[in-house]
Order: C-alpha cells, then structure tokens, then sequence
C-alpha cells in the first residue's frame, strides 16, 4: 500500500494532493450536493440516479443529452431511491391533494425495498445498502411462500420493517428491533415468541416484472 501511495503521490500536483487526502479523510465537503453536479451532467441524470443507485452507471449511460429516461428502466435487485415524506401543515396537505384522500399511521421501523427475481431476495434500507441478515431473513421464508401461493414472482415492493408485540398489539420502539431481530434467531423454546418482525407494505413499484409506479 506504502508503495502504491508514494507513487500516486510522485505523479501527482500538489492541488491533487489535496484531493487524495480528502478522498482518504472521507471529507469531501465542496458546499454543494451530487444533485447539483448530476444536473449538469444531464437534464435526467438527478432522476435516472434515483431509479438505479449507481453513479458510474448514469455517467457512462447519459453521455447523450437527448436521451431520455423512464420508470421503465427501473431493474430488479438494484435498489430505487425512496419517495421520502416532506414536513407539511393540515391544511398544505388538504391544497396538495386533489379529491379526498386516506391517512395510514407512521410505524416506528425501518423503510425497507424488498425485491425478488426468479427467487433470489434482497433487501434494501432508505440508503440504498442491504440490510443486516437478522432483520431479512425471518421475512424471507414469508415472502416466499406468498409467492407460491399466488403465482406472484419478480416483484419490488416498498415498506416498513418493524418489531411487533404479539401480546400488547403494537410496534415495538425502534431502538429494540434489533434485539428482537436477533431473539427470534434462537431456537424455539430459547424466547417466547412474544415479539416478532414483520414487513409492512405501503407501495408496490414492480408486480410479475412490470412497473407500477405510476398506476393508482
């Protein structure tokens, strides 16, 4: 390693320098956010990086400035960016919607993606990274088996992953979900089984291989 830094470091100027050791300290603040750079690198490029999570791959696919971008590109087991929610009044909400519309409760858990192709999981956190293995696969063995009882495979769906009190009948506080996660990951007779994890569906983006994000 020592000899590959002294030569990146002989072939390059001081002002790159600066750089490298940035990029080492992980400090790489320039005051202004990748959303600015990628609008400069295409119209799209914002948008196209929220529906495939990969920047190399929109640098190298967006060289056109005339190509255009859809939901359709959208790929199973390459996470899509989530829709987050925006801090709004009662009454900016009522202006926004049109018609009438629903409120569901806000579970204290972990926004989660779950995609499945041709029976392979993955399981996406809000940044894009898989999740830890104790939260994924006591819902795995679920979904699965809902996939063979209906016929449904290759599919995205967006959600909450919570810890809940089979006893008391609500959410557990997020702070404990881990623990639960990893009790439930003894053998039976080691808890009681009391507290469980389970996924909470709020959005279908993908259905059989078809997207369905803008359909109602």
């Amino acid at each position: 390693k020592e000899k590959v830094l002294e030569k990146l470091v002989m072939s390059t100027t001081a002002a790159e320098h600066k750089w490298i050791v940035k990029l080492i300290l992980k400090d790489l603040k320039m005051g202004f956010s990748d959303k600015y750079m990628l609008k400069y690198l295409h119209p799209e490029a914002v948008a196209y990086y929220d529906i495939c999570s990969d920047l190399e791959k929109v640098c190298n696919e967006l060289t056109d400035k005339d190509a255009h971008i859809s939901s359709e590109m959208i790929q199973l087991l390459v996470p899509v960016k989530p829709m987050l929610a925006a801090r709004m009044t009662v009454v900016d909400v009522v202006k926004a919607m049109s018609g009438g519309f629903l409120i569901e409760p806000k579970h204290d858990g972990m926004r989660t993606q779950v995609h499945m192709k041709d029976g392979v999981m993955m399981f996406f956190a809000r940044s894009c990274k898989e999740i830890a293995s104790y939260f994924r696969l006591p819902l795995e063995k679920t979904f699965k088996e809902s996939c063979q009882a209906t016929g449904k495979d290759n599919f995205i769906v967006d959600g909450e992953i919570i810890a809940w009190d089979l006893v008391e009948g609500r959410s557990v506080n997020f702070n404990n979900m881990r623990t639960v996660a990893i009790e439930n990951q003894k053998e039976d007779g080691e808890n009681d089984g009391s507290k469980v994890i389970i996924f909470v569906a709020f959005d279908v983006l993908m259905c059989d291989g078809k997207v369905v994000m803008e359909k109602s």
